[in-house]
């Protein structure tokens, strides 16, 4: 399980839940797990103990994730990955305080990258409307079913063909990680504020 799935998780203050009631039983399970890793756990140690409260947590419920979210706990190796972004968010929703605490504890490399890593925001909700005349806006409806605009400006990540399918995102539940960046509106002749997007996944 990549570090970077769960450090890209830590800084989101708009998360929303998956309906799931057993993703959050095993996020809760994993927490309690996750508290008792010691501080003094060198760093190689404690990325194989947060993989193994993830996993120990969710062997439960292998018939679910296989069913809804297509996770084979058989194949862990294979779907450990999939399996820390699934249940990543739930983490940092759960218990952002010691999901934090171990994460930077697990990576000598922290402090560099926590002023980057501070700005990224996740949001998941339905995309309501598509609009590609200069830039790709995604107009997205979150759970309080409030509309935020979500701008597509430079190279993003995602788990599909972005570039050719995205229109086929409209009316599709997806997860959106971003930046809110400070741009100049000649429009308006002011600076605003955009949300600019650097991964789209989609909610399965």
């Amino acid at each position: 399980m990549k570090k970077s799935v769960l450090l890209a998780l830590l800084f989101s203050i708009s998360l929303f839940g998956f309906s799931q009631k057993y993703l959050v039983k095993i996020a809760e399970e994993s927490c309690v797990c996750l508290e008792n890793i010691s501080d003094t756990t060198n760093p190689e140690q404690i990325n194989m103990e947060m993989g193994m409260c993830i996993i120990e947590a969710a062997i439960p419920y292998k018939k679910q994730l296989l069913k809804d979210h297509d996770i084979d706990m058989d194949q862990i190796d294979v779907y450990g990955e999939k399996l820390g972004m699934l249940v990543g968010v739930k983490l940092a929703s759960v218990c952002p305080n010691t999901l934090l605490r171990v994460t930077k504890l697990s990576n000598t490399d922290y402090e560099e990258e926590e002023e980057e890593i501070d700005n990224i925001q996740i949001v998941n909700g339905t995309v309501t409307k598509i609009e590609d005349e200069q830039f790709v806006i995604f107009s997205l409806k979150d759970e309080t079913n409030r509309v935020s605009k979500y701008y597509w400006l430079s190279g993003i990540e995602s788990d599909i063909d972005i570039t050719s399918n995205y229109m086929e995102l409209l009316n599709k539940d997806i997860i959106i990680a971003y930046e809110t960046i400070e741009l100049f509106d000649p429009r308006i002749q002011v600076y605003r504020q955009f949300k600019v997007i650097s991964e789209i996944k989609l909610d399965n």
